[in-house]
């Protein structure tokens, strides 16, 4: 039986929460159902989403073979239970179902592959942002929840925390203004 390894990460970020790298290691990702990942994003005042931008990708290395694909997140209803701070706004995301048909399909194709033994999955996950006015103030905290299974709760992935400790300051920095190019 293959053991996989499974984090979902958002660019430039570095801190998760251990009981959520201990519930995300406990999922095979050959076995998990891409319908039910979902995600929460928690932006503070003065900073919002790209519409079109958030994606996940999978990275799997397994018997000698490595697979990479990339998923269109659509934008969800949010569910109850995401601490939101007052003045701050969040987003929930989930695959496309054009997406979760293209995952199971790279699941099955995994899972028929030669060779077991342990292998690697790496979940990432990408969501563009932009500013309003001067943007989020310098102390500004941002998350991300994610919820692994549809009967599931939502568990922190990131933060709360600083968005310069998450995003990394250059990126805080650097975003564009809300309507400009999009």
């Amino acid at each position: 039986m293959r053991r996989f390894l499974s984090v979902l990460a958002l660019a430039g970020c570095s801190y998760v929460p251990a009981a959520t790298i201990a519930r995300l290691a406990a999922i095979d990702p050959l076995a998990a159902d891409p319908a039910q990942i979902e995600l929460a994003v928690v932006m503070p005042p003065g900073m919002e989403a790209l519409p079109g931008t958030a994606k996940m990708t999978l990275h799997t290395e397994a018997a000698g073979q490595v697979r990479d694909a990339e998923y269109v997140l659509d934008e969800r209803s949010l569910p109850p239970g995401i601490p939101v701070p007052a003045g701050a706004q969040a987003k929930a995301y989930g695959l496309t179902a054009a997406d979760v048909t293209r995952m199971r399909a790279l699941q099955a194709e995994i899972a028929a592959g030669p060779g077991t033994g342990d292998g690697r999955a790496t979940l990432g996950v990408g969501l563009g942002g932009c500013k309003h006015g001067a943007g989020p103030a310098a102390n500004a905290e941002g998350a991300v929840y994610v919820r692994l299974a549809a009967d599931g709760s939502f568990l922190p992935l990131l933060g709360p925390a600083k968005l310069t400790a998450m995003l990394g300051p250059e990126a805080v920095a650097g975003l564009i203004p809300c309507g400009a190019g999009q």
